[in-house]
């Protein structure tokens, strides 16, 4: 009981008195919990419309598989909570693509995902792996590593190029540095001294420690690195010149590293 006597208890058989306040007493109100006075039952199913989940059909079992507020009776996707998002006409539980409107439901490669969310369309890859999330399945992208997929068009993945960014499909790297010498920011005259490689360290130093130092160093620099292919070049083709700057550099070297203990 909830303690007050039939004669004063404005309703004798609802504990809860009323508990949704519309006036109607719950063992005769047909929702209980929800305010409705007028208990409209539009499809005489004995709920009233306030509290059915299928207000215009009968349904006094009121399943709802999937838990979305509307009845399976007059759920037109029982079985999808979304009910089509994707707005094709087909439910989320049998659309093999469903984010993605496709009413033809195309599966070409018969992988059970749709061509218009398949990110390899034509290719079985049921698992979508996809490693450099380019949108392309790996067992269909010809760079699966590589989001730009061969930026620089030489026919190397980033992921294996020396140099990504600029073509070199030869991936030359004199200094065996990893970086190719088409993006390496070396100075390609430094391979006309014998062994080469043992000064490469000494050079970039001074251009990091000493030329950058000074506004007629970083100018220098500057000229160098964007005249580097014409200066290589013209080395190349005058034995001259080529002799010349070798022993320039073959000078200069002992003192740059004497700079370089200051």
């Amino acid at each position: 009981g909830d303690g007050q006597g039939d004669p004063c208890d404005s309703c004798p058989y609802d504990q809860d008195n009323d508990e949704d306040a519309d006036g109607i007493c719950a063992d005769t109100d047909n929702c209980p919990q929800n305010a409705n006075p007028d208990q409209a039952d539009s499809d005489g199913d004995s709920l009233g419309d306030a509290c059915d989940n299928c207000p215009n059909t009968y349904n006094v079992n009121q399943i709802d598989r999937d838990t979305d507020g509307r009845g399976d009776a007059c759920d037109e996707c029982p079985q999808d909570p979304d009910n089509d998002v994707d707005g094709d006409s087909v439910c989320g539980d049998t659309d093999n693509c469903p984010q993605d409107a496709n009413p033809d439901q195309a599966d070409i490669d018969e992988d059970g995902l749709g061509n218009a969310c398949d990110n390899c369309p034509e290719i079985h890859n049921v698992d979508q792996t996809d490693n450099d999330t380019d949108g392309r399945g790996d067992l269909c992208d010809i760079c699966p590593y590589d989001p730009d997929n061969d930026k620089d068009e030489d026919g190397l993945c980033a992921d294996e190029d020396n140099c990504p960014d600029t073509a070199n499909p030869d991936q030359k790297d004199r200094d065996e540095d990893g970086i190719g010498d088409a993006c390496d920011r070396i100075c390609p005259v430094v391979f006309l001294l014998e062994n080469a490689n043992t000064h490469l360290d000494i050079i970039r130093q001074f251009r990091d420690v000493v030329l950058t130092r000074s506004s007629l160093g970083q100018k220098l620099i500057y000229f160098y690195y964007t005249n580097t292919e014409k200066i290589d070049a013209f080395i190349a083709e005058n034995p001259a010149v080529k002799r010349s700057v070798q022993q320039i550099l073959e000078s200069l070297l002992p003192l740059m590293s004497i700079c370089l203990k200051k």
